[in-house]
Protein backbone atom coordinates (compact mmCIF):
# COMPACT_ATOMS: atom_id res chain seq x y z
CA UNK A 1 0.00 0.00 0.00
CA UNK A 2 1.30 3.38 -0.69
CA UNK A 3 0.37 6.11 1.44
CA UNK A 4 1.20 9.74 0.44
CA UNK A 5 2.21 11.83 3.93
CA UNK A 6 2.32 15.74 4.72
CA UNK A 7 5.13 17.16 3.07
CA UNK A 8 6.28 18.67 6.71
CA UNK A 9 6.19 15.45 8.52
CA UNK A 10 8.05 14.15 5.44
CA UNK A 11 10.89 17.11 5.51
CA UNK A 12 10.90 16.84 9.13
CA UNK A 13 11.65 13.43 9.75
CA UNK A 14 14.46 13.49 6.82
CA UNK A 15 15.96 16.62 8.32
CA UNK A 16 16.03 14.39 12.27
CA UNK A 17 17.58 11.38 9.88
CA UNK A 18 20.44 13.57 8.65
CA UNK A 19 20.81 14.96 12.27
CA UNK A 20 20.94 11.78 13.29
CA UNK A 21 23.79 10.20 11.07
CA UNK A 22 26.03 13.26 11.33
CA UNK A 23 26.18 13.02 15.02
CA UNK A 24 26.27 9.54 15.00
CA UNK A 25 29.51 9.59 12.47
CA UNK A 26 31.38 12.47 14.04
CA UNK A 27 30.76 10.34 17.75
CA UNK A 28 32.27 7.14 15.40
CA UNK A 29 34.91 9.11 13.97
CA UNK A 30 36.27 9.65 17.54
CA UNK A 31 35.88 6.68 19.19
CA UNK A 32 37.76 5.16 15.92
CA UNK A 33 40.25 8.08 16.83
CA UNK A 34 40.98 6.88 20.00
CA UNK A 35 39.41 10.72 21.19
CA UNK A 36 39.80 10.85 24.76
CA UNK A 37 35.63 10.53 25.86
CA UNK A 38 36.17 12.16 29.00
CA UNK A 39 36.75 15.75 27.24
CA UNK A 40 33.09 18.47 26.92
CA UNK A 41 33.75 18.26 23.50
CA UNK A 42 33.18 14.44 23.42
CA UNK A 43 30.35 14.44 26.04
CA UNK A 44 28.68 16.66 24.26
CA UNK A 45 28.64 15.09 20.76
CA UNK A 46 27.31 12.06 22.48
CA UNK A 47 25.02 13.89 24.11
CA UNK A 48 23.83 15.67 20.81
CA UNK A 49 23.67 12.47 19.03
CA UNK A 50 21.39 11.32 21.48
CA UNK A 51 18.99 13.60 21.62
CA UNK A 52 18.88 13.49 17.31
CA UNK A 53 18.21 9.32 17.92
CA UNK A 54 15.36 9.99 20.59
CA UNK A 55 13.61 13.05 18.15
CA UNK A 56 14.36 10.70 15.09
CA UNK A 57 12.52 7.62 16.80
CA UNK A 58 9.84 9.85 18.43
CA UNK A 59 8.88 11.07 14.44
CA UNK A 60 8.60 7.44 13.13
CA UNK A 61 6.59 6.89 15.67
CA UNK A 62 4.50 10.15 15.05
CA UNK A 63 4.47 8.75 11.49
CA UNK A 64 3.82 4.89 12.32
CA UNK A 65 0.60 5.80 14.39
CA UNK A 66 -0.79 8.66 12.02
CA UNK A 67 -0.54 6.60 8.77
CA UNK A 68 0.30 3.20 9.56
CA UNK A 69 -1.25 1.79 13.09
CA UNK A 70 -4.69 3.72 12.66
CA UNK A 71 -5.31 1.93 9.65
CA UNK A 72 -7.47 -1.14 9.95
CA UNK A 73 -5.67 -3.61 7.45
CA UNK A 74 -2.78 -3.13 9.67
CA UNK A 75 -4.14 -3.53 13.34
CA UNK A 76 -2.45 -5.77 15.43
CA UNK A 77 0.05 -6.64 12.68
CA UNK A 78 3.90 -6.12 12.59
CA UNK A 79 4.13 -3.61 9.23
CA UNK A 80 7.88 -3.31 6.91
CA UNK A 81 7.66 0.34 5.81
CA UNK A 82 9.80 2.50 3.96
CA UNK A 83 9.38 6.13 3.57
CA UNK A 84 10.49 8.17 0.04
CA UNK A 85 11.45 11.44 0.97
CA UNK A 86 11.34 12.78 -2.79
CA UNK A 87 8.06 11.34 -3.51
CA UNK A 88 6.38 11.92 0.12
CA UNK A 89 5.36 8.75 -0.26
CA UNK A 90 5.31 5.53 2.23
CA UNK A 91 5.25 2.00 1.26
CA UNK A 92 3.66 -0.04 4.01
CA UNK A 93 2.79 -3.67 3.85
CA UNK A 94 1.94 -5.86 6.74
CA UNK A 95 4.96 -8.83 7.52
CA UNK A 96 4.81 -12.09 6.47
CA UNK A 97 4.91 -13.81 10.23
CA UNK A 98 6.85 -17.03 8.59
CA UNK A 99 9.21 -14.67 6.81
CA UNK A 100 9.86 -11.92 9.36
Amino acid sequence: MQIKIDSKLVDYIEALQYEKDRTNEIVAFMLSHDYDTHTNAFKQWDHDNQVAYVKYQEAKNELENKYIHSRPEFKDKKVNWNLDFATKTLTAEAADAEKD
